[in-house]
């Protein structure tokens, strides 16, 4: 029975700390899921002007410095991430949720008439989401493996974007100090990225 007993602390400390452990380079972001993508005709990039609201489709270019993504390690330039785990038994299991995260590196955007650069500082994501639950998720969070054995169910899922996806971005033109025009976002009208598939469509 004390056996049982220390088992089972065991599995309540691992779970403990496994919601705990986020990432430390949490990026500020303005309702992931309360802002959609906005249905804004495709401006190319040569066509912008500065103050206007645009809805830009191109090629995320990174500038060497990538994000991990939380669970599968794989090399992003931004990601979401969300885990949870059901604890107990069948007949009384408890769900305990982990942390959401989120990370975003700078790159610019490139289509065929041109770059644009972005600020962000106040950013929505809109990713497309996966499932990476079970031996990739085991290889890279702590405890993760204990709690497959222990736990009814553990989900992991990560919405990921990619060096070289396409992407759609929707923000405000604004001029630089060189002249330059990047695109912008605001606390409440935020810059928004996605690579979703309906958003690509133009």
């Amino acid at each position: 029975m004390l056996t049982g007993y220390v088992v089972t602390g065991i599995v309540v400390l691992v779970t403990l700390a496994w919601v705990g452990i986020g990432a430390t380079r949490v990026w500020r972001q303005a309702g992931r899921d309360a802002a959609a993508v906005q249905p804004l005709p495709r401006t190319k990039i040569r066509d912008i002007a500065a103050g206007a609201r645009v809805r830009v489709i191109g090629i995320a270019v990174g500038h060497d410095d990538y994000a991990k993504a939380p669970y599968s390690g794989t090399e992003c330039l931004a990601f979401h991430g969300e885990r949870s785990a059901t604890v107990g038994t069948d007949d009384a299991p408890a769900r305990v949720d982990g942390p959401s995260t989120d990370e975003i590196r700078t790159f610019h955007v490139e289509d065929d008439t041109g770059t644009i650069e972005l600020a962000f500082e106040h950013v929505t994501l809109k990713l497309v989401t996966r499932d990476v639950s079970g031996a990739v998720a085991a290889e890279h969070v702590f405890g993760a493996k204990l709690l497959a054995r222990d736990a009814v169910a553990t989900t992991y899922r990560e919405a990921l974007l990619l060096p070289d996806d396409r992407v759609v971005v929707i923000g405000t033109a604004e001029r630089r100090g060189d002249g330059k025009l990047r695109l912008t976002g605001t606390a409440e009208v935020p810059l928004v990225i996605s690579n979703e598939p309906l958003a690509l469509l133009s």
